[in-house]
């Protein structure tokens, strides 16, 4: 059950279910049939409910003006001014015909009800709002940057004024200051949410309920997700000391079972002791596996700790004009560097200057020594043929066995019909879990790695982190991920367009 006011928090692995569930809640699918018991649920929503769905086709068209996108929302005014004005011309051809004034006034009252003389002013207000001025109205989306355009997106579904926000990841694809302002923003907003977020900061920040989607059940939480995550690892613990007393429980029946059946006289007691074992059995407790989908998986790499790597030179970065100022420093063996700042300040044009495949706009990278690295750039899943996984790894790894391949696939939960699956249908997640294999398989002396946490779930990200942990060379990642920067970076690259900033530490270590 969902609240009106409350901000519901979707959460599960991959494949668990969460965007289907949006798809019920939407109507663009049907609930499945229950073979055993012959029949299919349904979502009871309140009459008169509206819901709005944000995702990347709340925007039609990216060579829409800001103004030409935010006034498809009011098309019903828009079109009653149109009929209102046609009405004043035929009122003036013919005056005394008390029908056109009549249908005129009707339309007015219409009008009126339906926000028609203050929608301008709406846009004017929620643009202020989220810090756009009025010059905004004539850009072009195409020339807003990705958390612009989520912000737009955002103004739109608010100007519907839907009862329901429902959230698929909102915070994928967008830096770090806007996650932090959209946070600010759905703590005030007053209307219910819900959202599916694997991003653990976000949860922690914005969700009064969780709802959990494990092991093909639907599990709800009335509190936060701190609680939460208290509450699930109490209950786990509980579950387990139940379950190893009903276990002892039932090797006593079993044993009095075995020892007694023999006996004519004490069989009576033995078969009662079988009752007791079938009903124990029967009903007993399940514990629930606390990551049913851990994987196991180790990353090459030269052990290169307290050695020099990698130096940065007065270092700027930009195309036709810097996008930062100068920065200096040295990267040692096993330094974790994150790269944080919004989008559009250079940070992937920086990895790519770092693995040679731009220039920089000044100043030097130099290697000191020879090292080799591994580059994972942002959203890299196009594989260059509709492959399958088992079948990518041969052509990256052509003298290794398919023994060894599949056991490497195996490890990033690619198993049986698994490897033989195509690229094509795979999803975002199966593509980054099948990139990061082919990756673990190399021996790099540095990872250079560009928002390698988009579309994992919480899981394998926990994974992903235990294994660059103890990974023996340097890593390079840019990353909105505060958890992720939090868990992993003992170094933290800030950019902006008046400061570079170089610190020793985390995401906590750059508030200031």
């Amino acid at each position: 059950v969902v609240n009106s006011g409350e901000k519901v928090a979707l959460i599960g692995n991959n494949g668990a279910g969460k965007t289907t569930l949006f798809k019920l809640i939407l109507g663009t699918e049907e609930p499945t049939l229950v073979p055993k018991e012959d029949k299919v649920g349904g979502i009871a929503i309140l009459n008169g409910t509206t819901i709005g769905y944000l995702d990347q086709n709340c925007i039609t068209n990216i060579e829409h003006t800001v103004e030409e996108e935010l006034l498809l929302v009011f098309e019903k005014q828009i079109k009653m001014e149109k009929e209102m004005l046609d009405l004043t011309s035929l009122m003036e051809k013919e005056p005394n015909d008390n029908s056109l004034m009549e249908k005129y006034n009707n339309l007015l009252v219409n009008y009126e009800k339906n926000r028609g003389y203050t929608y301008k002013n709406e846009i004017k207000e929620y643009l202020s709002r989220f810090n756009f001025d009025d010059s905004y109205l004539d850009r072009k989306i195409a020339s807003l940057s990705g958390g612009e355009r989520m912000k737009i997106a955002f103004i739109k579904i608010l100007l519907f004024k839907y009862n329901i926000l429902l959230l698929d990841e909102p915070t994928n694809h967008i830096d770090v200051s806007t996650i932090e302002w959209l946070e600010n923003f759905l703590k005030t907003y007053d209307g219910t949410i819900l959202f599916i977020s694997h991003d653990r900061y976000f949860l922690s920040s914005l969700a009064t309920k969780i709802i959990e989607l494990e092991n093909h059940k639907i599990t709800s939480y009335n509190m936060t997700y701190d609680n939460y995550l208290l509450a699930k690892k109490q209950n786990y613990e509980t579950l387990l000391k139940q379950a190893a007393k009903e276990d002892e429980q039932i090797e006593k029946y079993r044993r009095f079972i075995e020892f007694y059946m023999p006996k004519p006289r004490l069989a009576s007691r033995a078969h009662d002791r079988e009752k007791k074992l079938a009903k124990l059995e029967a009903n007993k407790t399940e514990v629930p596996t606390e990551e049913n989908r851990k994987i196991k998986f180790k990353i090459k790499g030269s052990n290169l700790k307290s050695k020099q790597l990698i130096r940065f030179y007065n270092v700027v970065v930009g195309y036709d004009k810097p996008l930062c100022p100068m920065f200096n420093f040295t990267l040692y063996g096993q330094d974790r560097l994150a790269i944080v700042g919004d989008n559009g300040i250079g940070k992937t044009t920086l990895v790519k200057s770092i693995i040679g495949e731009i220039k920089l706009y000044s100043g030097s990278i130099k290697h000191l020594r020879d090292i080799k690295v591994g580059y994972i750039k942002q959203n890299d899943y196009v594989f260059l043929n509709d492959t399958d996984a088992i079948s990518y790894l041969r052509s990256r790894y052509p003298s290794k066995l398919d023994s060894e391949l599949r056991a490497n696939l195996g490890r990033f939960l690619f198993k049986g019909e698994d490897i033989f699956k195509s690229t094509g249908l795979m999803s975002n997640g199966e593509k980054m879990r099948l990139t990061l294999c082919a990756c673990a398989m190399s021996d790099y002396d540095v990872l250079v790695l560009d928002e390698p946490t988009n579309h994992l779930d919480m899981v394998t990200k926990e994974c992903l982190i235990d294994a660059l942990r103890d990974y023996g060379g340097c890593i390079i990642f840019v990353s909105h991920d505060r958890y992720f920067i939090n868990e992993l970076a003992t170094h933290v690259l800030y950019l902006t367009p008046t400061l570079s900033l170089f610190i020793e530490g985390n995401y906590e270590d750059l508030k200031f």
